[in-house]
C-alpha cells in the first residue's frame, strides 16, 4: 500500500512501524503510528469507505456485503471490530500528496523525561520516545515532514525487524533462559542491548533454509518477544513515569531487562470515534 501510493505521488500519512500487516488486520487491531497532530496516528481514521463481508441468509447467497462510507452510522463500528463483524474486504482511505520526512534521534539522560514527555509530542508531527527505565536514558525521535523537493533519501530500516543470524538469536534466548532460571539480574544489566540506531524489516529475507529469521520466528529458538501496550492519557503520563521512575530507584536492576528490548516505547495516538 505504502509503495502503490508512492507511484501515485501519494500518501498514507501514518502507518504502523511494522509493515507485516494486512489492511484488515491493521485496521481491526486499531494499529497506529504516532502522532497529536491532525486526526492523529490511528490509521482507521483515515478511512472514508470500507466493505465488509459478513454471513448471510440464503437468499443472499449466505454472505452479507456491506459498504459503509463516513455518512454510514456504522462505520465507527466497522472499522475496529476485531474481525467480529466479518471480513473487511475493501478499503478507501483518505491520503495526502507525497512528502519527505527529517528524522534526527537525540539521546539524553531521563531526568526531565516525565516534564518533557506532553510537550515534546505536541512538537513533532511523528515524535516518540524510546526510554530505558534502568540505563536512565531517553531516546527523542525528532521526526518532522518536509517538502518532497529536499535533497536527500533515506531508509529506516529498523535494527529489531531485520534478518538475524538464527545461531545468534538461539545463544541469546538460551542465555536469556539461564539467567531466569538463576534469578540473574545482574546478567541482565550488564548485557543490555542497546539499540537506538536506526532499523528495518526481515519480511523479504532471503530463503536460506532458516540460517537467518525474524528474530521471533517460532520455528527457531529465537527471542522471546511479549510486546504488552497500554494507554495513559496525557494529564497522567508524567505521574506514570515519575511511578517508575521511582521503582528504578528502589530496585535498580528489577527492570534491565526492558533496555534488551528495546525499551519502553512511548507513542502518541489521540482519541477517535471508532467504538472501540
Amino acid at each position: 500500500l505504502i509503495n502503490e501510493a508512492a507511484k501515485a505521488g501519494l500518501a498514507l500519512p501514518y502507518t504502523p512501524y511494522w509493515w507485516g500487516l494486512t489492511i484488515g488486520g491493521l485496521l481491526s487491531t486499531g494499529a497506529h503510528g504516532s502522532s497529536l497532530w491532525g486526526k492523529g496516528s490511528a490509521i482507521h481514521d483515515y478511512v472514508v469507505e470500507l466493505t465488509i463481508v459478513s454471513p448471510g441468509q440464503p437468499e443472499e447467497g449466505y454472505a452479507k456485503v456491506r459498504r459503509l462510507d463516513e455518512h454510514s452510522s456504522e462505520l465507527d463500528a466497522a472499522r475496529v471490530s476485531l474481525g467480529v463483524l466479518g471480513v473487511i474486504s475493501k478499503v478507501t482511505l483518505k491520503l495526502q500528496h507525497i512528502f519527505k520526512r527529517s528524522i534526527t534521534l537525540r539521546e539524553k539522560n531521563d531526568s526531565d523525561v516525565a516534564d518533557q514527555v506532553v510537550s515534546f509530542g505536541s512538537k513533532h508531527e511523528f515524535a516518540d520516545i524510546a526510554w530505558y527505565p534502568s540505563q536512565r536514558k531517553a531516546v527523542y525521535r525528532i521526526d518532522d515532514r518536509v517538502p518532497s523537493s529536499r535533497s536527500g533519501n533515506g531508509l529506516y530500516d529498523y535494527i529489531p525487524f531485520r534478518s538475524s543470524l538464527t545461531r545468534e538469536l538461539a545463544a541469546a534466548r538460551t542465555t536469556e533462559e539461564n539467567q531466569e532460571t538463576d534469578s540473574d539480574a545482574n546478567g541482565k544489566c550488564l548485557s543490555a542491548k542497546n539499540r537506538l540506531q536506526s532499523s528495518g524489516t526481515c519480511l523479504d529475507s532471503r530463503e536460506d533454509s532458516l540460517i537467518t529469521a525474524c528474530p521471533w520466528d517460532p520455528r527457531i529458538k529465537g527471542e522471546y518477544f511479549f510486546l504488552a501496550a497500554f494507554s495513559i492519557r496525557l494529564p497522567v503520563a508524567k505521574s506514570f513515569i515519575q511511578d517508575v521512575q521511582k521503582l528504578v530507584t528502589l530496585e535498580p536492576k528489577a527492570l534491565c531487562v526492558l533496555g534488551q528490548y528495546n525499551g519502553v516505547l512511548i507513542r502518541y495516538v489521540k482519541g477517535s470515534s471508532a467504538y472501540l
